[in-house]
Formats: structure tokens, sequence, C-alpha cells
């Protein structure tokens, strides 16, 4: 398998946006540059072909308008149902009150303390270690180059 050669202006966009946020962007055009020249092999020519005449078989149309109609039915009652617990549950005097706000647990008392913490901490660490994670994605594309 031979691939032409992919045009240098998308690397040399990716090479000047290195340490930008637009990095991964041009990276992304690069690879999809390059995957576009890659030959199907015959698997895959054949998946697609049988993708293709599943899609446009007419019993398909027909399941996926019956189904859309259900749901379009299923989705009214729900938010009639909806506001219906709604209005019963702005009609309560705890909410009227103040006592009562919207943010709680399933069993209607407010979270602990402690919970509350833990979710803020564990939060804080995701965001830390997405952090820690697309800088050493930013390190090892800057060695590989």
């Amino acid at each position: 398998m031979v691939l032409r050669q992919f045009f240098p202006f998308l690397l040399q966009k990716a090479l000047e946006a290195n340490g930008t946020d637009a990095e991964g962007n041009a990276w992304d055009k690069v690879y999809v540059d390059i995957a576009n020249q890659v030959p199907s092999t015959f698997w895959e020519r054949m998946n697609n072909y049988r993708y293709f005449c599943m899609l446009s078989n007419p019993k398909t149309h027909i399941r996926n308008v019956v189904s859309n109609t259900v749901m379009q039915g299923v989705n009214i009652v729900k938010d009639e149902v909806k506001v219906l617990v709604e209005k019963a549950y702005n009609n309560t005097d705890a909410v009227k009150s103040g006592k009562l706000q919207e943010s709680r647990t399933v069993s209607g008392k407010p979270a602990p303390k402690e919970y509350k913490d833990f979710a803020k901490e564990d939060f804080e660490a995701f965001v830390e270690k997405s952090a820690r994670d697309h800088q050493i994605r930013v390190e090892i594309r800057g060695n590989e180059r």
C-alpha cells in the first residue's frame, strides 16, 4: 500500500499549533487526511454494503416511523405527569416557606456534609488528573517529532 504524501500545509499548521488549544484540531486534520488515503478492505466494503442495505430497507423505515410515533405519545404523557408532580411539589408548605430546596437526595433529605465534601474533592482530583493527562499527551507529541 502506497500513501500519497499528505498535504504539507496541514503538517505545517500542526507544528505551528504546538502548545496551543488548536493543536489537537490541527493534528486531527492530519490524521483524517492520512486515513482517507488508506484503501478500504474487502470486509469493510462488504460491511458498508450490508449497512446500506439494512438502512435502505422499507421495513427499517416503517419500524422507525412507528417507533417515533409511539415514543412521541409516551413523551407527551411523561411531560404531563412531570407537570402535575412539579405543581404538587411547588404547592407544599415547605417549598413556599423556603425551607425546602430542589437539590435533594433520593430520600428528600439534604445530602450530608461529608458527601458534599467527598464530591468536591473527587471533582477537583478529576480536573487535576485530566490536566496532567493532557500535558502528558502534549509532551509525547512533542517528542515524536
